[in-house]
């Protein structure tokens, strides 16, 4: 039985960072190149172990911005799935919730500010920037079960990533893999939660 559901942040909750980054500088960057440098740094800086300004020097290269535009792109948090959020204000109060993000220093606090705080929505909340550790590898799905108090086996997490699901699968949690496009389809992931007796 699911006790606890945990849900994404980028791609799930919100649009994907990356497509933020292909809007804003659309026309100016090789957007091939950008989507490489992008993810080749991004567990980086999503740990903290490099800052936002070398996140931006490692994938902008050359490409001079001025302090505005660097900012612009660290903190644009994008389209918010707004309906998704009040689905989950909804779920607290019979199944545990949690935020489970690589997430960034810069864009974490502008999120949380912009929703009126991430506690409004989930019972927990995990953000890889604050604690050093990604989703690439299990121990921050342990460290989002142990705050949840559920076994892996009652908990089921929503990513868009197919690499985040195998991580936590591998751990013995339930997956479902969604990805949001601006409000359409979250009757998918609706649907593939009340299979698993989860009313939403």
């Amino acid at each position: 039985m699911i006790e606890a559901v945990i849900f994404d942040w980028f791609g799930v909750c919100a649009e994907k960072w990356i497509d933020v980054w292909q809007r804003s500088l659309k026309g100016r960057v090789n957007p091939e190149r950008l989507r490489d440098d992008f993810f080749k740094n991004l567990d980086a800086y999503a740990t903290s172990a490099i800052t936002g300004e070398v996140f931006l020097g490692r994938v902008l290269g050359e490409q001079i911005l001025n302090p505005g535009q660097h900012r612009e792109l660290l903190t644009n948090v994008g389209a918010i799935n707004f309906e998704l959020l009040e689905r989950i204000r909804g779920l607290k109060e019979g199944t545990r919730t949690a935020l489970l993000s690589d997430n960034f220093t810069e864009i974490a606090p502008v999120i949380d500010q912009r929703i009126g705080g991430f506690a409004n929505y989930f019972d927990v909340t995990i953000l890889s920037n604050e604690l050093g550790i990604g989703k690439k590898g299990p121990k921050i799905y342990q460290a989002t079960l142990d705050r949840l108090g559920v076994p892996a086996s009652e908990a089921v997490f929503i990513d868009d990533k197919q690499k985040n699901l195998d991580v936590a699968r591998s751990l013995g949690i339930d997956t479902i893999q969604y990805a949001f496009t601006n409000g359409q389809g979250n009757e998918q992931l609706y649907t593939a939660l009340r299979e698993r007796g989860v009313e939403i």
